[in-house]
């Protein structure tokens, strides 16, 4: 399974990676990105120089900063001094507008300065893209197990993804393509099951079975490599159980939500000195007494494109969520920043683990007896686009999934 892909479609682009600082970074074009880009079509997805004209802002994040996705305002998330207001077209220098069901930020420059974190509230993948370059030393996080209206929390998606369906007497299955099924709920004296994982690069985790009960089926991997299109992860199924009340602990457990979608494109370099991008799942919460678990929400989509890529120190992740146990355990751990899987819920009847690194970390969940665990999701994919395999360089990156698939595109 390889879920790492590094696109290297050249338009004559060589040369050592920048630093920050570099004043080569100032001077002249740098090249383009891809065969297709050098003709003056565009970045990946759709994405080019419309969504770019007007577009002047040089926009330096010095604090955490939320972009909506869905209307395009960007505020300061501790004043909430608004940066950008919501709206189509182009506000304080940055255009935003839509290709299909993609979002898109055009600014002339992005930097996102040490310690500061861009997140995503609204429901639509998103793509930032800069007329210059991209230079991080921050975090940039589209992973589900956020904030949005759902309860509990656990169930929010990522930018694009699919939310953890809802737990209880009637529970649901996740949402996105490969979707963790619903628990079986107390019928004719059948025990309570928990939820399946979420399913995107690699498939999700079985909530265990019990009782005459079936657990959730595991949702099942899709998409493309190259993200093209860019689809952001699965959601995990709900736990059975009672139906949830005021108290969401008791109840079948909500399902976690699956890793966002993020593109992040740059016509001339794109760099990361430390921190990183995340498009991790959220973990299923735990299933009530005698109640099922809910599965993991699956890692989403990342794709990094630009004719220089540098990756330093940074941690680039789109790792599943743990399944939540069943029968009063512990919830599921989100989706890790590291290549270690995310822990299932502990307790008597444990869930499974999210999935990371090269796959293969028992996903499925525990049981049996009434109220079984929720299966884990399963990792999500990451995509490094540039215009030549030397324009690449990674150093003391972690990367996860971690397997690297070459692809070489014909040179232009």
């Amino acid at each position: 399974m390889k879920r790492v892909l590094l696109l290297l479609a050249g338009c004559g682009f060589s040369g050592q990676p920048l630093q920050p600082g570099d004043a080569a970074r100032d001077g002249a074009d740098a090249g383009c990105v891809t065969a297709e880009l050098c003709a003056g079509a565009g970045f990946s997805n759709g994405v080019g120089e419309l969504d770019l004209a007007g577009a002047t802002a040089a926009l330096d994040l010095g604090a955490d900063t939320t972009l909506d996705t869905t209307t395009g305002r960007l505020f300061v998330d501790a004043t909430q001094t608004t940066l950008r207001a919501a709206g189509p077209g182009v506000n304080s220098g940055m255009r935003f507008g839509r290709v299909g069901s993609l979002s898109v930020l055009g600014v002339a420059s992005l930097t996102i300065e040490q310690g500061v974190t861009l997140r995503f509230v609204g429901g639509d993948a998103i793509a930032i893209a800069s007329a210059t370059d991209i230079l991080s030393m921050g975090v940039v996080d589209a992973s589900g197990g956020g904030d949005c209206a759902l309860t509990p929390a656990t169930r929010c998606p990522g930018p694009g993804g699919g939310a953890g369906g809802v737990g209880g007497n009637a529970p649901n299955p996740g949402g996105g393509c490969g979707a963790g099924g619903p628990g079986a709920f107390d019928n004719a004296g059948t025990d309570e099951t928990g939820g399946g994982g979420g399913g995107f690069g690699s498939p999700g985790g079985k909530g265990a079975t019990s009782g005459g009960g079936v657990g959730g089926s595991a949702g099942s991997s899709c998409g493309d490599d190259a993200l093209e299109p860019i689809i952001a992860g699965s959601g995990g199924g709900g736990g059975g159980g009672d139906p949830p009340g005021s108290d969401p602990a008791e109840g079948g457990g909500g399902g976690g939500g699956g890793g966002g979608a993020i593109q992040l494109s740059a016509r001339r370099s794109i760099e990361f000195h430390g921190g990183g991008v995340r498009a991790n799942g959220g973990g299923g919460f735990h299933g009530g007494m005698g109640d099922g678990g809910g599965g993991g929400g699956s890692g989403g989509a990342i794709l990094i494109e630009g004719a220089r890529v540098v990756l330093e120190a940074a941690s680039i992740v789109a790792n599943g969520g743990g399944g939540g146990a069943g029968d009063k355990g512990g919830d599921g751990a989100p989706g890790t920043t590291t290549t270690t899987p995310a822990m299932g819920g502990t307790g008597p009847k444990m869930g499974g683990n999210g999935d990371a690194r090269d796959g293969n970390h028992m996903l499925d969940a525990h049981g049996p007896g009434d109220g079984t665990g929720g299966g884990g999701g399963g990792y999500g994919r990451i995509a490094l686009k540039a215009a030549s395999e030397s324009a690449i360089a990674l150093t003391g990156s972690t990367l996860s999934p971690t397997e690297h698939h070459f692809v070489v595109k014909p040179a232009h």
